[in-house]
């Protein structure tokens, strides 16, 4: 996954490699700020929530 994850471009980026640690942020960050209810986030979304 990594080899292939640097030619993801355009619209297959969102398919692009995410580490289960910014995942794990993502999730605590959304948590926290919705506590309730279902949520659906893209991928660059997720990794934009978990690196920050």
């Amino acid at each position: 996954a990594k080899i292939v994850s640097p030619f993801l471009l355009g619209g297959i980026r969102k398919y692009r490699l995410i580490h289960g640690r910014t995942v794990a942020k993502a999730m605590i960050r959304i948590a926290e700020k919705e506590p309730t209810g279902v949520r659906i986030l893209e991928s660059d979304r997720i990794a934009a929530l978990g690196e920050n």
